[in-house]
């Protein structure tokens, strides 16, 4: 019962993708075998006529038999031995373009399969709130949308070909039945007993199925993170460590790589002989004790043969269905997870800003959610899996209770203690995270009601942490709005974000220039030149608002200087909130905040905040700031 309960889940996962194209592919192959079984069946007559020197009399043949005579009189070739040969070789040929029909179709559907279940997962994957992607690490993402679906497409193959080798023995079966029903039913006990006794087997693929999932996702993790801090592992002899566990999670995967080989090759090893043998003691039955015709035992036995080769067969199939078992839970689960993550967006689309942001009574908390424990057993099932519970996280208090009115074409600052909640604030700001209690207006519109993208198309952000594609410095400024190459205008306008980032210099001394392919995260780039190549891309927008996370933190005091004045001269066109540590920048800022423990404690002017002789003041003497 588990066995059915478990190929109905199955059916339904597959069928969810595939809809009614999955039938088509069982109904074009159950057109494919009977074909081949007509096939077989035309041996009837021939042996018959051969048996009896050319004067068989259909009269005292079986009912397939007797069907059999009256197609090879329907083609004229009724007593010609050279005849059936013909009709038989014509029959085999079509059934070759048959299946040569019925393979395309089968790798269309697996095509289309791949592109809709990634295109579904990615597409799911770009509207998942920010608070949902941090519970995950990179590799996880990357773990799910390439390998784990990869197999998921392979578990529809070996559902697909068990489905098949379904069909085939059904059909098989039934064309030996109308022969000769007692070698039939003989065969098929010795096939069911056969698959009993294998069935402790299955539940053991299962088992190694979902430990080889959570491991590959585990890997994944460790290369992405060991890959990601090279430079660091590599300068502080790290690798030898995080190598450790790399080798030591390949070596897990190896050794249930390795168990789930020694029982699949037992399960070939057994699977002809077993077959053979029953088969030869079944035709031995047949003709000795119970004294059967020669004709039926032979063209039964063909079919039977190939009909318990099936049996055999599919438990080898049904092995390669639960192996992808692991997988498919993965996928599953995280499609519904990650459903449930989705942004809710609004309906009003913002004009451009033109107002004010008001922050009113906002409050913020992170939800920490604990690691997965790669130790603890799945469901062990799929239609579990939605009956699992959700996991409760704790509650991390950042910001409580802020009252903020940043007016338009103004400069606004946060600066704090680390861990103040500076950077979640603009998180909130920009419509990354949404507030527990409280509302946030943009010109007047509650941003629950304001598509996102109306907004955030309003923005340039340049954060601490400088976020650089591997591609030529022009496309990185641009991003890939156009080919510069071609288009002089488009060049003139990413060459004056350069320059009013200061970056033009360094970037022109490059061998390639804007061409310049600057690697992984811009690895090719210092850290003061990634940044400043960062801030040129938000200045190439041309944004309504500007967003700086301690965004000259890696820049020299001369740079940072000229960055400074960059960000001065936009004072009064757009309006810029900043988040640093470093005071100097915020200097000219038109207010002030100092954030302690994610509440307000002081604001004002540079000049105001320092003559109060608060926390703001101290923090300033700490910077030799008179």
């Amino acid at each position: 019962m588990s066995l059915l309960r478990e190929y109905i889940q199955l059916h339904n996962v597959f069928y969810r993708y595939v809809g009614a194209k999955m039938y088509a592919v069982f109904f074009l192959n159950l057109i494919l075998v009977v074909i081949t079984s007509f096939g077989i069946a035309l041996l009837l007559p021939l042996i018959e006529m051969v048996d009896s020197g050319g004067s068989p009399d259909p009269g005292e043949s079986g009912t397939v038999a007797q069907l059999m005579y009256q197609v090879v009189a329907f083609f004229g070739f009724d007593g010609s031995v050279p005849g059936i040969l013909l009709l038989m070789a014509a029959v085999f040929a079509f059934k070759g373009l048959f299946h040569f029909g019925t393979s395309v179709f089968g790798v269309f559907i697996s095509a289309r399969l791949q592109y809709d279940i990634r295109a579904e997962l990615f597409e799911l994957y770009k509207n998942m709130t920010y608070t949902f992607y941090s519970r995950q690490n990179t590799g996880h993402y990357i773990n799910i949308l390439i390998h784990q679906i990869y197999q998921l497409i392979n578990g529809f193959f070996a559902f697909k070909s068990f489905n098949v080798l379904l069909i085939q023995t059904f059909v098989f079966v039934l064309f030996s039945f109308l022969i000769s029903w007692q070698f039939t039913l003989m065969a098929v006990a010795g096939g069911i007993l056969y698959l009993i006794v294998f069935r402790p087997l299955n539940a053991f693929v299962r088992k190694m199925s979902r430990h080889i999932s959570r491991e590959y996702a585990t890997l994944n993790m460790q290369l992405v993170q060991t890959m990601q801090g090279f430079k660091y592992l590599s300068a502080t002899a790290g690798l030898d460590r995080s190598g450790r566990n790399v080798v030591s999670s390949i070596k897990v995967l190896v050794d249930y790589f390795r168990r789930y080989g020694i029982y699949k090759g037992f399960a070939s090893a057994v699977r002809e002989p077993l077959s053979v043998g029953l088969v030869l003691g079944i035709m031995v039955l047949q003709l000795v004790v119970f004294e059967a015709p020669l004709a039926p035992i032979i063209v039964s036995l063909i079919l039977i043969h190939r009909a318990f080769g099936q049996i055999m067969s599919l438990q080898g199939s049904w092995l390669g269905v639960i192996n992808h078992i692991g997988p498919i839970e993965m996928v599953e689960r995280e499609m519904r997870k990650v459903k449930t993550g989705q942004v809710q967006d609004g309906r009003t689309t913002l004009a451009a800003f033109s107002d004010r942001i008001e922050l009113r009574d906002v409050s913020f908390s992170y939800l920490s959610y604990k690691s997965p424990d790669p130790m603890k057993e799945p469901p062990r099932s799929l239609m579990k899996l939605h009956e699992e519970e959700e996991e409760t996280p704790d509650i991390v208090p950042v910001l409580h209770h802020l009252n903020v009115t940043i007016n338009a074409n103004t400069t606004v600052a946060f600066v704090g203690e680390s861990g103040s909640g500076k950077s979640t604030l603009l998180d909130v700001l920009l419509l990354l995270h949404r507030p527990q209690y409280g509302s946030l207006y943009i010109d007047g519109i509650n941003t629950s009601e304001i598509k996102l993208e109306s907004w955030r198309r309003q923005l340039g952000y340049v954060s601490q942490d400088s976020v650089l594609f591997d591609d030529t410095v022009a496309n990185n400024i641009c991003m890939w709005k156009g080919d510069p190459e071609r288009e002089p205008e488009l060049m003139e306008q990413i060459r004056e974000a350069a320059r009013s980032a200061h970056a033009l210099s360094f970037i022109e001394a490059m061998p390639d220039g804007f061409n310049t392919v600057i690697g992984d995260r811009g690895m090719r780039l210092s850290g003061g030149q990634k940044q400043r190549l960062c801030i040129a891309r938000e200045l190439f927008k041309q944004p309504r608002v500007l967003f700086l996370d301690e965004a000259t933190s890696a820049l020299d005091s001369e740079s940072e200087h000229i960055i400074r004045q960059s960000i001065d001269g936009l004072k009064g066109k757009l309006t810029v909130i900043q988040v640093s540590h470093r005071l100097s920048t915020i200097r000219n800022a038109d207010v002030i905040y100092y954030l302690q423990q994610g509440r307000i404690t002081e604001q004002g002017t540079f000049d105001a905040l320092i003559a109060k002789g608060g926390d703001f003041a101290k923090a300033a003497g700490l910077q030799k700031f008179d």
